[in-house]
């Protein structure tokens, strides 16, 4: 039998064994987004699972299927900061960065909070 311990951190993603899974808000988004690949179940809480991706894996999808990078930029003594970028053909790359200077101490944090910030950005769009 496999055990597999599950830790939440601030911003309640999910960590297993150096992997981070989004988080249920991120979840839903991508969802909504029309994000539809296959993932592993997790157990979330005692008794549930759910059927969730890496932060690399949203990263790609955001990448290949939406045509945007989201990235983390290291700014020195441990800080991380996420940048967005999209990709046009006809007038090349724009930063949609559209916030001030937020800096964060884990490169998880800051991949997770540009991954949402996007898809945020995205939906309103959409709409």
């Amino acid at each position: 039998m496999l055990i597999v311990w599950l830790f939440l951190n601030m911003n309640n993603m999910v960590n297993i064994l150096n992997e981070v899974y989004v988080s249920e808000e991120t979840l839903k988004l991508l969802k909504e987004a029309g994000f539809n690949w296959d993932c592993r179940k997790i157990q979330v809480r005692l008794g549930v699972f759910d059927s969730r991706p890496t932060l690399a894996v949203a990263q790609k999808w955001i990448r290949d299927v939406c045509g945007t990078d989201v990235c983390v930029h290291t700014s020195g003594n441990n800080v991380y900061r996420p940048v967005i970028y999209k990709y046009d053909k006809d007038e090349g790359g724009k930063d949609y960065t559209d916030y001030e200077n937020l800096l964060f101490s884990t490169y998880e944090d800051a991949l997770s909070y540009g991954i949402t910030r996007y898809l945020n950005i995205l939906l309103k769009n959409k709409k």
